[in-house]
Parts: structure tokens; sequence; C-alpha cells
């Protein structure tokens, strides 16, 4: 094994394990949501929730900053 900060070599026991993979069961076209009009809320006028019902999803400020952070 080499020194990544200088290069030199050096004495020690290295363990190699067996790498497992697995795949997940989530797949994108299960997941998406998208909404351009839809139901709302007669008493706060906003989005109705939930997938089944055609809602909106809740933005919150980690995904504001997000945004922010790439300049939309």
């Amino acid at each position: 094994m080499y020194s990544g900060v200088d290069g030199r070599e050096m004495e020690v026991q290295i363990f190699f394990g067996i790498v497992y993979y697995q795949r997940l069961r989530h797949m994108i076209a299960d997941k998406f949501q998208v909404r351009s009009t839809g139901a709302v809320d007669p008493v706060t006028n906003q989005p109705v929730q939930g997938r089944k019902r055609g809602g909106g999803i809740r933005f919150g400020e980690m995904e504001r900053d997000a945004l922010i952070a790439h300049g939309a």
C-alpha cells in the first residue's frame, strides 16, 4: 500500500472483502409526481395532498435552498 500524502510504500496488513451489490426496487416511473393544475382545498386555497388525489408535494426549506444554490 502506498501513502496518498507523500507516495511512500507502507508495510500494513490489508483486508479484502467480498463486495455485494443489490438492486433497489424503487423505479423512477413509480416515484415521480408532477402537477400543473388540479384540486385545491377550499379553506386554504392550497393544493390537496396526496398522489392519488393529484395533489402537490411539500416544497421545504432544503428544496428552496437547492434551487437558490443553482441560480434558479
